[in-house]
């Protein structure tokens, strides 16, 4: 899936951090609000964890400051896109190397599994590189299919 084929989805978030190493709580409560606003509680977890993981991974990639230094910060974008049955983050940096997906990480490390948890729980990812420059992380979750009502 191309993020070009979400642009008629009816609703869109934007949303642009400073990237520091804030910016994942800051997605995070971002993420979290615009879900319980389109009543989309049951992918709240999962898009709060996956979330965390690629913006962590963009503010890595810029070099991401501290809080102190945040008025000189580069900044990454959060994109969120749903037509309900599916919803699409978008995470923008402005560095052009593209994101590896490691081999199996220790459980016990503290780094290096964000995009295994990506690739784990996301329906599908990828990443592309816009006109504008730097890259897009993306990915992509989809609903629990509803039980039918019994008639």
């Amino acid at each position: 899936m191309h993020t070009q084929h979400v642009e008629g989805w009816p609703f869109i978030e934007r949303h642009q951090l400073a990237a520091t190493k804030n910016a994942p709580y800051w997605a995070r409560r971002l993420v979290a609000d615009v879900l319980e606003r389109w009543r989309m509680p049951d992918l709240t977890e999962s898009a709060l964890l996956l979330t965390s993981e690629v913006v962590t991974n963009a503010v890595v990639a810029v070099g991401g400051l501290e809080l102190k230094e945040a008025a000189h910060a580069r900044s990454v974008r959060l994109k969120l896109s749903t037509d309900y049955t599916h919803l699409l983050v978008e995470v923008w940096d402005p560095i052009n190397q593209p994101p590896v997906l490691g081999s199996m990480v220790p459980l016990d490390s503290e780094q290096g599994r964000g995009l295994f948890l990506v690739d784990t729980f996301a329906k599908d990812w990828n990443y592309y590189h816009p006109a504008a420059g730097g890259k897009v992380v993306w990915f992509l979750l989809e609903r629990p299919a509803r039980p039918a009502r019994a008639g």
